[in-house]
């Protein structure tokens, strides 16, 4: 049984009928058309809901979703539903019973937006790839004699109620904060990098308390400037709590306003003003991330891990022009971009130079540096190098950075040291702050490299869930999901992706090889070639474009892509290409010319041969031994 509602219809007929008139027809349509769809029956409408009912359950559950996405098109309407299975009883007034009763109840439990179903129908569509739930808890529903199970749909259009918002039985306080990008007053805008990097410190700090879970940068900083109720924030989010306020500065003077808000009702849990000077402002985000976990839950403070842990270098001071520096180039790497990169790296030098002693500029210069050899824009040698030499820096000032732990695996992963050193750094880093997303989509890649898949896609899942607005953690989602064969998942968290950054080209690059794994090579060419226009340069993805025209028997325009590739190395000659030209003679079938490029592809950047320990297209060629001697760690 599937009840559907209509929220607010009595406030919005007594302010405009027509509005209240427009509501009803278009849910009535949205009902009447996805029912059919699938295969069920509508038994009645009352007022501004109805009731119908399905043979399937999983028909049920889709029709469901479906009409929530054709009614929250605009002009929308505030839809809620619920779903349970069982006997129902019919004469010609319609349908009752029990089963009825509680398809009824977790409608009205529901929120706008939303989907809740029983723990029966979440029996029948639990090995359904394509629709993931949230457990709610036990639920005490009315007229119903035992605790029910209850779930919420938890596909990407819709609104996902917390355990409270149901009234759950034993629901815990909601553990998870996010911390929105911190507003600018300063008249002069070039100071916005400054409260958006305060902002980043403070969610760094709070990512290393056990039990916590903070959004990352990305989504919680996608509600920048968006006029959006805090409770819609914190049900998009999945938190429970959020941070939001100020900043002010004035030379060396800077003001912190910050409030923590209960994203269930709205309300205040604190207000703070911070007065300090430039050198002392950092000692502000440790103080603030306590008082958050206060509030939060003082439960997690009563371990001696639990409380944003005392580092080495926390008793020092930074020099007000070193942190101005490093939040300049923190910044910088959140643009993900070569140049910015680039520019990073010269602002952490300034900020070390300066002030050597901290160990935040020398961990993202790993970063930078990593990225840079990790997509061929520094020969793989330098950057790699660098990047110890930071990472090695920043470690010695502090043993348990967790962001150059992370950049020390991604090093041992990139030069060929192998997936467990890289999953035992990895694992410190995650027992240092166990919320760093960066941290577990590394562990993703780990773990691919590994070739163990379901562990794979279990660490991007984590990275997700703190990044969900991400599409970097959902790309890499995608992979693993790709690598482990779920082809259907890895298309929807790919469509995710392209739908927060349509012009993202990696996305787009993975969402052509599913649809390759699935035997379309018509459609994953059609969305290679796409990629030159999103890039903006002819030889976006040459060797990818190249591979699948040699599938489809087109070898002039495959050694087209070959005379781009020519043409650039010559043009750029620190950038890597011989593993692209080596798609293309794969895709050629000519082993022996692949070969040669991937003998030097080895020689000039191991990190090149990454994704072929588990990339499905050189599948066929993995017992090669030449394959096997260039895998080797």
């Amino acid at each position: 049984m599937v009840f559907t509602d209509i929220v607010g219809s009595t406030s919005t007929m007594q302010a405009d009928e027509d509005e209240a008139r427009r509501r009803r027809d278009r849910h009535r349509s949205a009902v009447e058309s996805s029912v059919d769809r699938w295969r069920g029956e509508v038994v009645q409408f009352y007022g501004d809901g109805s009731l119908s009912v399905f043979e399937s359950a999983v028909d049920a559950v889709r029709c469901a979703g479906e009409i929530q996405a054709d009614v929250q098109r605009p002009p929308g309407v505030p839809l809620r539903i619920g779903i349970h299975s069982g006997d129902v009883v019919r004469d010609d007034s319609g349908v009752f019973g029990d089963a009825v009763n509680v398809a009824a109840r977790l409608e009205a439990l529901c929120v706008a937006g939303g989907v809740l179903v029983s723990d029966k129908v979440y029996d029948e569509i639990k090995n359904q790839g394509d629709l993931e739930t949230v457990l709610l808890g036990p639920v005490h529903l009315r007229n119903v004699a035992r605790p029910t199970p209850v779930h919420a749909l938890a596909l990407p259009h819709l609104v996902v109620p917390r355990a409270h918002d149901v009234g759950a039985a034993g629901a815990p306080a909601p553990a998870g904060v996010a911390v929105l990008p911190f507003a600018n007053l300063t008249p002069d805008p070039e100071n916005a990098w400054f409260a958006d990097g305060l902002a980043e410190e403070v969610i760094n700090a709070l990512t290393r308390v056990p039990g916590l879970k903070v959004t990352a940068r990305t989504s919680s900083f996608a509600f920048r400037g968006r006029e959006q109720d805090v409770r819609e924030i914190g049900r998009a989010l999945g938190v429970g709590a959020i941070l939001e306020g100020s900043v002010r500065r004035a030379g060396t003077r800077v003001r912190l306003t910050a409030q923590l808000i209960d994203a269930s009702d709205g309300f205040h849990l604190f207000s703070e003003v911070y007065d300090r000077t430039l050198d002392d402002v950092f000692a502000v985000q440790d103080e603030l991330a306590r008082t958050i976990v206060g509030q939060l839950s003082p439960r997690l403070l009563d371990t001696p891990t639990a409380s944003s842990r005392q580092r080495p270098h926390d008793a020092g001071r930074w020099d007000g022009q070193a942190y101005d520096l490093f939040l300049r180039a923190r910044a910088e790497v959140a643009r993900w971009t070569p140049p910015a990169m680039r520019k990073a790296l010269e602002l952490c030098r300034r900020s070390v130079e300066i002030d050597p002693g901290r160990p935040e500029p020398w961990a993202t210069m790993g970063t930078a540096w990593i990225f840079l050899g990790g997509t061929g824009q520094v020969p793989p040698a330098e950057a790699y190098r660098e990047t110890e030499t930071a990472v090695a820096r920043a470690l010695e000032l502090d043993p348990d950075d967790a962001v150059a732990l992370t950049n020390r695996a991604l090093r041992l992963l990139f030069t060929g040291g192998g997936s467990d050193a890289a999953l035992a750094t990895l694992d410190h880093a995650l027992t240092v702050a166990p919320g760093l997303a960066f941290a577990y989509q590394a562990r993703t890649y780990a773990l691919l490299y590994g070739r163990r898949f379901a562990d794979a896609v279990e660490a991007g899942q984590a990275a997700v869930e703190l990044d969900p607005l991400s599409p970097v953690y959902l790309e890499t989602l995608g992979s693993a999901y790709l690598a482990a064969d779920r082809i259907d998942d890895a298309r929807r968290v790919l469509d995710r992706a392209l739908a927060i950054d349509p012009s993202f080209r990696s996305a787009t690059q993975v969402l052509a090889w599913t649809h390759l794994a699935g035997g379309d090579l018509d459609r994953a060419t059609e969305l290679m070639d796409s990629l030159p226009a999103k890039a903006g340069f002819p030889e976006a993805a040459a060797g990818s474009r190249g591979y699948l025209y040699g599938l489809a028997g087109d070898a002039p325009r495959a050694r087209e892509m070959l005379a781009l590739l020519e043409a650039r190395k010559i043009r750029e000659p620190d950038v890597e290409l011989d593993i692209d030209m080596a798609m293309v003679y794969l895709g050629l079938g000519e082993h022996d010319r692949m070969f040669e490029r991937l003998e030097a592809a080895s020689t000039r950047h191991r990190g090149a041969l990454f994704f072929m320990r588990w990339a499905q297209l050189w599948d066929d060629l993995r017992d090669d031994p030449r394959i096997q001697a260039l895998l080797e760690d």
